[in-house]
């Protein structure tokens, strides 16, 4: 999703903001007539053209994604003396993106959602102890930030997953982390900060601490933390106030 943005941001003469689109194909297609009408470099506008290509590509099955880390670190090797434009072609045209990249990149997909439904704690952490500080967010939108995925159990540890600044959670790492923490002994979890964390961090890390305190205790056991960019940050103030 940010690499979109900085595309725009830089391949264009009037970027297009999030705020103006509902979701990813829409933005490519705006991209596209802002590009045939506004921007001059045929250089960059043909790159832009051929990203859309590749992006029809691998979401058709035309390009078939890679299978191994090492063919993935093989091609990523090749990549420092070219633009961000070309970087992002190598990327999508050797495979190294999943054929529903727009739907993971689309801010309404339900992994990215922060209405969720999830059950009430089993006992109470609004706060946990009287002792704690108190939240000013109200626990019913503090509870549905939390994307619980299909696969989570509590008979293994519950890594709870913190996304950096305007990346959704779900879009960060439904097809990364999540992954690798899908393990024997632990099972992935993430917080929807609501406003992709660009709301004040004291704010943000309201919902990293019920986060906590809720899987923590639902679980009946110690909870992993891993956070990303501001992810730690907003972590870290969710432990220290």
């Amino acid at each position: 999703m940010r690499c979109l943005y900085f595309l725009l941001s830089t391949a264009l003469c009037s970027p297009i903001y999030r705020s103006e689109v509902k979701n990813i194909p829409e933005m490519l297609a705006q991209l596209l007539d802002a590009t045939t009408t506004s921007y001059t470099n045929t250089t960059q506008t043909r790159e832009i053209f051929e990203l859309s290509s590749r992006i029809s590509d691998i979401t058709t099955g035309k390009i078939t994604p890679i299978q191994t880390i090492n063919q993935g670190l093989s091609i990523l090797s090749t990549l420092q003396n070219k633009t961000s434009l070309q970087r992002a072609i190598a990327v999508v045209s050797a495979g190294l993106v999943p054929q529903n990249i727009l739907t993971l990149l689309n801010p309404s997909n339900p992994i990215n959602s922060y209405t969720n439904t999830n059950p009430p704690p089993n006992t109470p952490i609004y706060p946990k102890s009287p002792q704690d500080a108190p939240y000013d967010i109200p626990e019913p939108n503090l509870l549905a930030a939390l994307y619980i995925p299909p696969s989570f159990t509590c008979t293994k540890t519950p890594i709870l997953l913190v996304p950096g600044t305007a990346d959704p959670a779900g879009t960060t790492f439904s097809f990364s982390y999540s992954k690798l923490l899908q393990t024997n002994t632990t099972t992935p979890v993430w917080i929807n900060v609501p406003n992709v964390s660009l709301s004040d961090i004291q704010d943000n890390a309201q919902y990293i601490a019920y986060a906590i305190n809720y899987l923590s205790t639902q679980c009946k056991r110690t909870i992993g933390v891993l956070g990303w960019s501001q992810g730690a940050l907003d972590t870290q103030w969710a432990l220290k106030y």
